[in-house]
């Protein structure tokens, strides 16, 4: 059990780390940056396209957002009981993405 949770919070952590290479935070040059992203791509699922055809996908999904429209995310949040507020705040510090 625990090496399936390490697995999945190992991926889980390489598309974060994915996600900051392809808006160009990761390192301070571009080969870089591309070197680790197609690193990442093996570990989490992505080895199929190339880093930076990723990378294009995913600031066009930036500049056209998909939205729910009539949900707030934040006011769903505020309105839950503090207990549960304070294990979702816990587990996105962690890196475990739980809502937002």
């Amino acid at each position: 059990l625990s090496g399936v949770l390490l697995l999945a919070h190992s991926i889980t952590i390489s598309g974060y780390l994915h996600h900051e290479a392809a808006h160009g935070n990761l390192c301070f040059t571009y080969k870089t940056q591309a070197w680790i992203g197609r690193v990442l791509d093996w570990i989490n699922g992505a080895c199929y396209w190339t880093f930076d055809e990723l990378k294009q996908q995913h600031i066009l999904h930036h500049l056209k957002p998909v939205t729910l429209v009539g949900w707030d995310p934040l006011s769903f949040y505020l309105g839950l009981p503090m207990p549960l507020r304070f294990l979702i705040a816990t587990g996105e510090f962690f890196y475990i993405p739980v809502m937002f």
